[in-house]
């Protein structure tokens, strides 16, 4: 599935694209391999508080024979830099053998090379898949990443909950706990 969706009824551009893959099949990896694909993918990324004038000129710029592309990405970086711009997922969902993940955040570019956000992030069944990545030696080398992640959850009844923020200073913290320095951020 695909699906592009793109407005600018004032001067504001939004641009939301709607991905998703079910059954996902690669049949020329090892069958212990494609046991760890996800089944289902779906996903929703949004941008808005695009200025559309602005992006329309830069694109048709673009088009024209022997234009300065280094001009012009000084002008989208410049765009980007003016801040007021969010980027984000509205809708994450994803199937991984006993686990069901589901999401959203939001990035929001401030200006001054400065950005915030937050998530979050719900995931059932994630003991479960940790369990299966334990029984197979050919998937060991996931299960630190797997274990740190579900070190920083929440227990929510039978879901686990990363609540994440990144603020406009650098910090950035998972459920409370400051990870900006394994970031490469301040802290």
């Amino acid at each position: 599935m695909l699906g592009i969706v793109g407005e600018a009824p004032g001067p504001i551009l939004t641009l939301r694209l709607d991905i998703g893959l079910d059954g996902l099949r690669l049949p020329t990896l090892p069958p212990d391999i494609i046991a760890m694909l996800p089944q289902h993918i779906a996903i929703s990324p949004v941008v808005t508080g695009v200025n559309a004038q602005a992006v329309t000129a830069i694109l048709l710029n673009a088009t024209t024979p022997g234009v300065n592309r280094q001009a012009l990405m000084m002008q989208a970086m410049a765009l980007l830099g003016q801040g007021g711009i969010e980027a984000g997922v509205q809708r994450l969902s994803v199937v991984l053998g006993p686990t069901r993940i589901v999401g959203h955040g939001v990035v929001r570019l401030i200006g001054g090379g400065k950005i915030a956000g937050t998530a979050r992030i719900i995931a059932t069944g994630f003991d479960a898949l940790v369990q299966q990545v334990k029984q197979d030696p050919k998937a060991a080398k996931a299960l630190p990443g797997l274990l740190l992640v579900r070190g920083l959850a929440k227990a929510d009844g039978k879901r686990l909950v990363w609540l994440v923020s990144r603020h406009p200073d650098g910090k950035l913290l998972v459920n409370g706990v400051d990870m900006s320095a394994m970031a490469g951020g301040k802290h």
